[in-house]
């Protein structure tokens, strides 16, 4: 990375002239292209799983069982593919370091196995508000809390560990990087059976929210649409930064009076109010591009480190490789992309920062997975700045250049027509973009499985949706279809007599 940084500098007249075309067009022709990135593909649909399921103690109870089996019966019923289960770190090896209890994911992936039902497995190397991370590894924060992703008042992020300690021995004498591939090595072993039949896919936790990204807007801290903070204020990111900056000729960068940049304002200010991120700050100062160029690199490092090993390990389980990517769309048309800067993606309006994070996932054949597919501009606040539908163009776009198929995802829990509508054009309505035309996305996750989808009118308009998925599948020119929701007859839609929702009377027969 040093080395990274240190010919950006020394190359930084010509590389500020060719940020946007040269660098873009070098790492596109150096992809390989693996993926079927045709038209000619079904689209799967998966359905994210209640993250409730399993209880903190890593149990389900025989009541939830009961109901989540009606659900998914329903669900099955209906056409949907299969289902999104997370895999926790913080309960599947909460006893001990390499302690591992697999017992509720058994149970989970025997009954989807019984139902028929794809399993998309997520494996979750951080920590929210309902499960954390393993009680060991919170154990040595104590003794040594810059484990933790820090702010730059010192507030530490509990979820998370540090990028500046991915490869020193933090854990027990184990670094952070051999922690998750033991823990994916023993899932591959645990789960063989699967792999390949009921497990179709692996989405490899890359940070918060299991996305590659620093936790920039911690919600405790954070209100929308706030810039967000840096989070490189542990003293082992601070000692690469001042390594860094040593290397570029300019100490002062990373010593004690420059440790980050000091204008960058709080969690919620805005970009106007801060002085790094208006149009004319210090971001667009040497120090500024220096900074952002060393902190978004640290977390290329990582994404490529644990998808390197995560390919290794699954390389002949038959399950795919999928990794998640921010879709912070807050402030997207200015300047600067401030949402996007903390977060650790250098992406503003003169710079590309999407093709070295698609690079890498093209590197491991994985699969790009992007939310934001349910929203469109006009609903976002104006004083917001926001760009959901640019945002997930440029995405989609790098992509398709460098042959990495896409899956998209809703962000928001909604059940409205509009939400729906525009899920379905986003997947379906052919689109070219700098002269490239877009494949079909490879897949869709609705978030999520709970008790408000299965509520009559929610279900009604669920099952709506999911047939026009269906009506365009069995279209062979679905690529010239406008048929819209407003449009659709609803023919079958109607609700059981009896006025109970499916998954009511499912459970009822269970």
């Amino acid at each position: 990375m040093l080395q990274t940084v240190k010919s950006w500098w020394r190359g930084r007249s010509t590389r500020r002239r060719h940020c946007c075309e040269s660098s873009r067009s070098a790492d596109r022709e150096a992809a390989v292209r693996p993926h079927n990135t045709s038209q000619s593909h079904r689209v799967q649909l998966f359905v994210a799983l209640d993250k409730q399921i399993v209880s903190p103690a890593n149990h389900i109870s025989g009541s939830t069982l009961r109901a989540t089996a009606a659900g998914l019966g329903a669900l099955r019923c209906l056409g949907v593919e299969g289902v999104v289960l997370e895999v926790w770190w913080g309960l599947v090896e909460a006893a001990g370091p390499g302690q591992y209890d697999w017992s509720s994911n058994h149970t989970l992936l025997q009954k989807l196995r019984e139902l028929g039902l794809t399993v998309k497995v997520e494996l979750c190397f951080h920590g929210n508000s309902h499960i954390s991370l393993p009680p060991w590894v919170l154990d040595a924060g104590q003794h040594d809390p810059d484990i933790f992703f820090t702010d730059a008042e010192l507030g530490r992020c509990f979820d998370c560990l540090s990028l500046g300690v991915d490869g020193l021995p933090v854990l027990h004498g184990r670094t952070p990087l051999h922690v998750y591939t033991n823990l994916m090595t023993a899932f591959r072993d645990e789960f063989a059976d699967y792999l390949g039949t009921t497990i179709v896919e692996c989405t490899i936790g890359l940070g918060p929210g299991g996305e590659l990204r620093y936790p920039s807007t911690p919600m405790h801290r954070w209100e929308f649409p706030g810039v967000g903070e840096f989070q490189c204020y542990d003293r082992y990111m601070l000692a690469s930064l001042r390594a860094c900056s040593r290397e570029v000729g300019q100490p002062d960068w990373g010593e004690e009076t420059g440790k980050g940049p000091h204008d960058a304002g709080h969690y919620c200010r805005w970009p106007h109010q801060t002085g790094f991120f208006n149009p004319a700050g210090a971001w667009t100062t040497p120090y500024g591009t220096f900074f952002l160029q060393w902190y978004s690199e640290l977390l290329l490092k990582h994404g490529s480190r644990v998808l390197s090993s995560a390919a290794t390990v699954f390389a002949r389980s038959g399950a795919l490789l999928a990794a998640k990517v921010p879709s912070l769309h807050w402030w997207y048309n200015t300047p600067s992309r401030a949402a996007e800067l903390t977060a650790g993606i250098f992406n503003t309006h003169k710079r590309d920062g999407y093709t070295p994070v698609v690079a890498l996932l093209a590197r491991a054949n994985a699969k790009l997975l992007v939310g934001n597919a349910e929203m469109r501009n006009t609903e976002q606040p104006l004083h917001a700045a926001c760009g959901p539908e640019e945002q997930l163009l440029q995405w989609r776009t790098t992509a398709a250049a460098l042959g990495v198929p896409v899956g998209l995802e809703n962000t928001l829990l909604r059940f409205d027509p509009a939400a729906y509508n525009k899920l379905e054009t986003t997947i379906y309505t052919p689109c070219c973009s700098e002269g490239i035309d877009l494949p079909r996305p490879a897949s869709l996750t609705f978030k999520h499985m709970c008790n408000d989808l299965f509520e009559p009118a929610n279900w009604h308009d669920f099952k709506l949706f999911v047939r026009k998925l269906g009506s365009h599948e069995e279209d062979r020119g679905f690529g010239r279809s406008q048929l819209l929701w407003a449009d659709y007859g609803g023919q079958d839609a109607a609700l059981p007599e009896s006025g109970l929702s499916p998954r009511q009377q499912a459970a009822a027969m269970v």
